[in-house]
């Protein structure tokens, strides 16, 4: 015979099902026994099941046996495994999606708090201005993605916020510098996108001398009015 002796052989797979999870498949041959062993495996828990398929195999028994497990695994992968997978997936991408949404929301929260407090320095800033001839006013200002009028995107996220008070603070002498480099990191200012999908901008809507007009900046460009 062959298979005589005294020998144990394994040989098998391992899925990973998710994040911690795997599925394993393996045979077990010797002289005496040929088994299918089933395994699932989370951390350092292994759960194995094994299933008696003969005794005493023969070669043919194992070719057969061997070719048949590998079809069968085939088929688990493609309708269960594969699946899992896909959906395992897409739940952690929308509970990320879901992290970003709500850090962003406490960085609003920030921003609209610290804008509470530049308020009187807004509003004192906004009256000297008023009283120059060739003063500067803020008449309003969004930072974000404007392609949406109302500021807020399907998923309910704001997608640009008011700065008109922090760009009032920022007037020095009838002018509004802010420098190169992005504007989120500007008192009163946040990222508005979580998933950073589009490009911020700026736009400001001020009156300089009388005179009305309106600018519109990439987020990463300087800003000078007038």
């Amino acid at each position: 015979d062959p298979l005589a002796g005294r020998w144990t052989t394994h040989y098998g797979v391992q899925l990973r099902l998710a994040k911690g999870y795997f599925l394993g498949l393996a045979m077990a041959v010797n002289p005496q026994v040929m088994q299918l062993i089933f395994s699932m495996q989370h951390g350092e828990q292994i759960l194995r099941l094994p299933v008696r398929l003969t005794p005493k195999p023969s070669l043919m028994a194992v070719s057969i046996l061997t070719s048949t497990c590998a079809l069968v695994l085939s088929l688990v992968y493609k309708v269960v495994v594969r699946p899992l997978q896909k959906w395992h997936g897409r739940r952690a991408l929308r509970d990320a999606q879901q992290s970003a949404r709500e850090a962003l929301q406490e960085d609003h929260n920030k921003a609209r708090l610290l804008q509470m407090l530049l308020q009187p320095k807004a509003d004192a800033v906004r009256a000297e201005e008023e009283g120059k001839s060739q003063g500067l006013v803020i008449l309003s200002a969004r930072y974000g993605c404007l392609g949406l009028d109302s500021g807020i995107s399907s998923e309910g996220t704001a997608m640009w916020m008011d700065v008109t008070i922090p760009c009032q603070v920022f007037v020095e002498a009838s002018v509004l510098h802010l420098p190169q480099g992005t504007k989120a990191r500007l008192d009163g200012f946040c990222a508005t996108d979580p998933l950073g999908d589009h490009q911020p901008a700026l736009w400001v809507q001020y009156r300089h001398g009388g005179v009305q007009g309106e600018l519109q900046v990439d987020d990463e460009e300087a800003v000078r009015i007038p």
